[in-house]
């Protein structure tokens, strides 16, 4: 068969192409190539969410080009909106769901519903400016499958290989009862501040009470010891920053996004219902809680039983501090003026116990001699007053005549409401009785003068306060015996 020239040109040519392509394949798997698109179908399916990044800058059209080519999805979730916008249709090769909460009002809760659309097996959860690097055709998946399955975690935590703190790293844990973070010096739960990305099952993920909640590392480590998820954590050289940790870089676009995070984390706080963090290691506090210029953590107390031991909580520490200030505020003022005062209920068993508010007590019980009224002279006004009428004394306590019977509430502040109750007593007959008793609680009730002749002193709250003579009778005749051991709750359920 004779070929001709042209023929023979052609197929040489053909030939060269072959042998410079192959060239090229395999220079392109020794090393990284940033959006090379990797095979989707042997891996387990996985959704790339991100979610945490600011509207005013954010890098999320090349940050979602290179994460979609590891992942099945991505979804882009705003709870707001994004503006200005992003088009993000011009990335090829990539499944991307776009869901911004409050866009429209015409949107539908379906569409809205970031969770209707989580729906693979796994997912991948990472911050605006992500890069993932991965040196071959190989699924970056299927290493993480194996490394969660090889260390036997629920969740893996990966760090990124350019986070200058990534081993910054604080030990915690919660004390749910006393709504209290505690940062101490050892532990077994890592929390991150800064760069992350995060794999885990979805099974895993539809655990968490606020799964999307912001700041989103905080939250999920603080909701996974909760909910005893493991969590390993990876130093990883696959992820990194575009541009390191210097995201914002002038002062204006820190100072914003600086607040807007701080506004995150307290607002976790609250979803979380932590109230109290604590540093052992400077002995610092930080207070999320109430304080005078807002109302207290509970709402009214129905039969003896606040709200917060259906939760299976306590006093709330912020509420517990306020009580604590209105206490010594209102002890100081009736030492001062001669009014011979003690304390009562489960105040005084606190006081037995360690000097302390029982743990889910949430006012202070004090009873006077109705004679001795006269002495504290805003005492003497109010008690002649109709229910409900209250005056706001110089240093921002409120005194209330209470609605429920003649008896005086010392008030934190008028918004926030913890109080201190002072209860008038008479003596008739060598037996001490008042106007108003609550049915509600047995151990209201009349009892001998002679455990107030004379009176002595105990320590509680940090200061010392009068109490009848003779604590443990006076408190076994009002609770039963073995009261100062025994704790209960106001139900007459046993602590565990």
């Amino acid at each position: 068969m004779n070929i001709t020239i042209v023929q023979q040109t052609i197929i040489l040519f053909i030939l060269a192409y072959s042998i410079v392509l192959v060239f090229l394949l395999k220079a392109s798997n020794k090393y990284p190539i940033q959006y090379q698109l990797t095979e989707h179908h042997h891996h387990p399916k996985t959704t790339g969410v991100i979610f945490e990044f600011e509207n005013f800058q954010n890098d999320l059209f090349e940050t979602v080009k290179n994460v979609c080519v590891n992942v099945d999805l991505v979804i882009v979730f705003s709870e707001t909106f994004i503006y200005p916008t992003i088009d993000f249709a011009t990335i090829s090769d990539c499944r991307i769901k776009l869901i911004e909460s409050e866009k429209s009002i015409s949107d539908s809760f379906e569409q809205k519903n970031v969770y209707n659309f989580i729906q693979n097996d796994y997912l991948l959860i990472l911050p605006d400016y992500t890069r993932i690097y991965y040196p071959n055709n190989l699924s970056i998946i299927d290493d993480l499958v194996s490394r969660i399955n090889q260390v036997k975690a629920d969740a893996l935590l990966l760090t990124f290989s350019n986070d200058k703190n990534k081993t910054k790293c604080h030990y915690f844990n919660l004390d749910i009862r006393r709504w209290t973070l505690n940062f101490v010096d050892n532990g077994t739960n890592c929390f991150y501040r800064n760069g992350f990305a995060l794999f885990l099952p979805k099974r895993i993920f539809f655990k968490l009470s606020y799964p999307l909640l912001r700041p989103f590392l905080q939250s999920f480590l603080i909701q996974s010891q909760i909910l005893n998820i493991k969590v390993s954590i990876f130093d990883s050289p696959l992820f990194l920053f575009s541009n390191g940790l210097e995201i914002f870089s002038d002062h204006y676009t820190k100072s914003k996004h600086d607040h807007l995070e701080k506004q995150r984390l307290e607002s976790m706080y609250v979803k979380l219902g932590i109230k109290k963090i604590v540093n052992r290691t400077d002995d610092s506090i930080e207070w999320y809680g109430c304080d005078r210029n807002r109302p207290r953590c509970f709402g009214s107390i129905t039969n003896d039983m606040p709200d917060y031991l259906i939760k299976n909580r306590w006093l709330p520490p912020c509420c517990r501090r306020n009580l604590e200030i209105t206490g010594r505020y209102v002890f100081n003022l009736l030492e001062k003026s001669n009014v011979r005062y003690w304390l009562e209920g489960g105040s005084l068993l606190g006081a037995a116990r360690n000097g302390k508010i029982i743990d889910w007590d949430y006012d202070i019980d004090i009873g006077i001699y109705h004679e001795d009224m006269h002495k504290l002279s805003i005492l003497q006004i109010l008690f002649d007053k109709p229910s409900g009428y209250h005056v706001e004394d110089g240093q921002g306590f409120v005194w209330e005549k209470a609605l429920e019977g003649n008896f005086i509430k010392i008030h934190y502040s008028l918004i926030n409401r913890i109080h201190v109750d002072i209860f008038p007593f008479v003596a008739l007959n060598g037996t001490m009785t008042k106007d108003t008793w609550f049915e509600n609680h047995p151990q209201d009730m009349p009892f001998p003068e002679y455990f107030l002749k004379p009176l002595k002193q105990l320590s509680f709250i940090g200061i010392n306060v009068s109490v009848p003579n003779n604590v443990e009778k006076f408190l076994e005749m009002k609770f039963g015996s073995n009261v100062i051991e025994e704790r209960r709750y106001p139900n007459n359920q046993t602590i565990d």
